[in-house]
């Protein structure tokens, strides 16, 4: 998670993120909220537009509210998303919460919970494109687990094999050594 990340000028006068390397922009919904609690601490909610992509989901806060909000923009990568909930209580506004990791450097403090209310609709498009874009997320980060796991028992069996061949060779030079010794 990340607050105040880079922005650019849209298509028309809105802001929008500045994108990433490979990074392509699938949606962007108007009309919602992000409420933001870390620690002992809650934010004032932040109103604005969320732009999802493959990589993350980024709330631009409308200018109106950034007084009150403290801050011009809320990331949430992907990655980093967990115990996600989609709610829809009886009274109030259907809304996703969970919890995201925040990034290094930033003024957060303790767990960090998220709830995304959606004011004016939109959650038939919004979810099974968050559902898809996490899930593949988190196929690439297994994938990449799996690899590194696999990596690194490879690696340990290249230093034992090596260790044992520096050995084998050690021992043979005492073994010829030996014998040479030995010799009449």
């Amino acid at each position: 998670m990340a607050l105040n990340v880079e922005l650019i000028a849209g298509p028309g006068r809105e802001q929008m993120p500045q994108p990433f390397d490979g990074e392509v922009f699938i949606l962007s919904r108007d009309g919602l909220a992000l409420e933001i609690s870390h620690g002992p601490t809650r934010r004032p909610p932040m109103k604005g537009v969320l732009y999802v992509t493959n990589m993350r989901m980024v709330l631009v806060v409308d200018s109106k509210h950034i007084a009150t909000a403290q801050c011009e923009s809320m990331e949430l990568p992907f990655q980093g998303i967990e115990e996600e909930s989609f709610n829809q209580p009886i009274f109030g506004t259907n809304n996703l919460s969970g919890r995201c990791k925040p990034y290094d450097n930033q003024p957060f403090h303790g767990e960090i919970r998220f709830r995304l209310k959606f004011y004016e609709g939109g959650v038939g498009t919004f979810l099974p494109i968050f559902n898809s874009v996490l899930g593949a997320t988190r196929r690439i980060l297994y994938q990449r687990r799996q690899q590194q796991q696999q990596g690194s028992v490879q690696g340990t069996r290249e230093i034992s094999v090596a260790f044992c061949l520096f050995n084998a060779e050690r021992y043979r030079a005492r073994i010829v050594h030996q014998i040479c010794r030995n010799k009449p």
